[in-house]
Formats: C-alpha cells, structure tokens, sequence
C-alpha cells in the first residue's frame, strides 16, 4: 500500500478598483460618466487530498476544499454620487471520490464530484447553487515503436440547481492522442454545464442561461523538426450563451462576444544563439476577429556563467471589436498594439528584472472602464529561498 495525503491552505486580501457608468447632473455636458468604486476582496481556502493504492491496481483517490471569503465596494472620495459600502460573502464546499482500475495500458474509473455554494448578495440576498457530476471513465493505451495511441472516453450524469431551479443532464467526453515519431496530434468532442456564476450586485439573473448544457468539438496538431515546431488548433462550442458568460465580468459588461469557433495558430523558433522567436494567432468567428501575440528574446550567460541575462520584446494586438458604449465613450472596442520590453538578469536565485509597458503610448483597454496606464516603467526582484 502506497497512501500520500498532502493539506495546504492559502489566504488573500485584494484591493481593486471597479469601474461603473452613472449619470451626471443635467447642467454637465456629458450625459454620463466614468466612476470608480474601491472593491475589497478576501478569502480563505483549506484543501485536503488523498490517495493511495490498494490490491496492487486499484487507485483511490479523494478531495475536499472549502473557501471562505467576503466582498466589499465602497464609493471613491472623489466619487459624483456616493452610497453606503455594500458588503457581502461566499462559503464554497467542493468534493470528489474516485476509484481507478490501473492493467498495463488501460484503465476504468469511476468518480462523484459536487460543489456546493452559498452567497449573500450586496442586496443581502441568499443565494445557493449546487453543480455534481457522476462520471464513469476508461481508457487504452497502444504503444509500438515510434508510435503511441490514447483513446479515452467518459460518460455519466451532470445535475445543477440555483435557488431551487434544477436541471439535470448526461455529460461526457471522448479524447484521442496519436504521437507519431515525435509529432502530436488530440482530437476531442464533449458535453458538460457551465459553472453557476452569481454576480455580487443585485442584477437581474437568467436562472436558464446558468444551467445551460453546451457542447464542444475540436482538434490541434503539434509538429516540430529541429529548433521549428507548429502548433494548429481549432475548437467550436454550441449553446453557450453569451448570457451567462457576462455574469463573469465587472458590471456584467463583457469585452467581446462569446465566439462559436476559433482557430489557433503557434509557429515557434526555439533558441539558436540565445535567440528565440515565439508567436501565437487566434481566428474567431465574432469580433476581435484577431488576437495575435508574438515575442523576440535572447539568453546568454553573464560573468563566465555565473549569471544569465535575458532579454524580452514582446506585442500583443487585438483588431477591433463590436462597438460598446460605456460611461459616455464609444472607443472601449478600438484595434490593441501593445509594445513591452523586459531586461532581466539572473543570479542563482536571484533575479533583478527592469521593464517597460505600453512602449507605443497608446490609449487602450482590454476590458470596458479599464484604460491601461501610458508608457510605463517598473523595476523589481525575486529571491527563490529553498530549504
């Protein structure tokens, strides 16, 4: 027998802005503004994990985690309007039980998972939603040579409830993996339910949108020769409503629509004198049409090896998407060019890094209410201390 527990926990406390679109008095010349809101966040988190094997072939596995956290927004001082702070809390319990049959290159398993969640609203509104999976999986390994094949499939029952409302559904999965001669190929088709997701400020909730079953399909392929390699991925999605996703995001204001169907594109150069060249584009189907991200940098040893200098310039574009209108501006949707420099330099485990943002100065937001700082500079350090 074979057992191993591990146990951590972990607290934060967040201090953030959040950005909201209010109305001015009427002798002002815009009709609405840009306000901000202080949002205080904290939580606390215990997770306990255990397995170990039995009979030689039987895996046992467990999991428990709870959370506990609170939330607070108060009005900025500067504030037009200012309300009282509003506060509210979550408590998340999550668990899973599994049990894994293990011979030679296959496996059958069988796994209870479900995830309980309590929150109280700004409005002081309780609300609970509960998501479990009953799940049923195996899979077969095939090795030969130069040649190896992974077909798993999974299959089983999703239930959801929110404040009472239930939905039940099948779930499941089937992956493939062919590795031939160093090339990767996946191909993959599910179905499952999107996490239930409450916002904390009192809006209206589409109780069907939370429990909405969606689907996905796709394939990616990974090639390489030498110091080259490429990456191609396509992924669809069905039924996933774009209703539930905003829930995700500050003032239920999304940056873009949930896409139906993206391409990923990743060739990369790897190091050849120190220098390195990696890129990735994303196609989709809804605006931004393109994401493209690509970074050119250079390693080399400093003071006869005793310490390495590194050397990042990287640019992120986003093309333009759907206009939104948001505190009075109609520019949130504008083409991204975003230009940074980083310099670092390593010694053991010492590393000192200097870098500089937003290179080009432009005025640009990634997310609604959110305008990235101009031409930026920032300097730090990390120190690794290991025992």
């Amino acid at each position: 027998r074979d057992w191993q527990t591990e146990w951590n926990g972990s607290y934060a406390d967040l201090q953030n802005d959040i950005a909201y679109d209010a109305t001015v008095p009427a002798d002002s010349n815009r009709a609405r503004l840009l306000q901000w809101d202080k949002l205080g966040q904290y939580q606390s988190d215990m997770r306990l994990k255990v397995n170990g094997v039995v009979f030689s072939r039987l895996l046992l596995s467990g999991e428990g985690d709870y959370t506990r956290g609170g939330n607070s927004r108060a009005a900025e001082s500067d504030n037009i309007y200012s309300h009282p702070p509003l506060h509210g809390a979550e408590q998340n319990l999550f668990y899973a039980l599994g049990g894994a049959w293990l011979y030679k290159g296959d496996s059958l398993a069988v796994s209870l998972q479900e995830n309980s969640n309590t929150k109280t609203r700004y409005s002081g509104r309780t609300d609970t939603s509960d998501v479990a999976h009953l799940i049923v999986s195996s899979a077969h390994t095939f090795t030969k040579e130069n040649m190896a094949f992974l077909l798993a499939a999974q299959g089983g029952s999703a239930s959801a409830s929110y404040n009472g409302t239930q939905k039940q559904t099948w779930c499941g999965s089937l992956n493939a993996r062919l590795a031939l001669f160093g090339q990767n190929a996946r191909f993959f088709i599910s179905q499952d339910l999107l996490p239930v997701v409450a916002p904390y400020d009192t809006v209206p909730i589409r109780v069907d949108s939370l429990l909405q079953p969606f689907q996905s399909l796709g394939g990616e392929v990974m090639l390489g020769v030498n110091r080259l390699s490429l990456f191609v991925g396509y992924r669809t999605v069905r039924n996933l409503d774009s209703a539930a996703v905003v829930n995700a995001w500050p003032e239920q204001v999304a940056p873009y629509k949930q896409p139906r169907a993206v391409w990923s594109v990743a060739p990369m150069f790897g190091r050849f004198w120190g220098w390195g060249l990696y890129s990735r584009y994303m196609l989709s189907d809804a605006r931004p049409f393109l994401k493209a991200t690509a970074a050119l940098s250079w390693e080399g040893p400093l003071a006869h090896d005793h310490a390495h200098l590194n050397a990042d310039f990287s640019v992120n574009y986003w093309s333009v998407r759907d206009k939104i209108e948001f505190a009075g501006a109609d520019d949130w949707n504008r083409e991204i060019y975003d230009c940074a420099f980083t310099l670092a330099v390593q010694i053991k485990m010492f590393r000192l890094f200097y870098k500089m943002d937003n290179l080009l100065d432009r005025r640009l937001a990634y997310v609604p209410g959110y305008w990235m700082p101009g031409l930026t500079f920032r300097w730090g350090f990390s120190w690794i201390i290991q025992g």
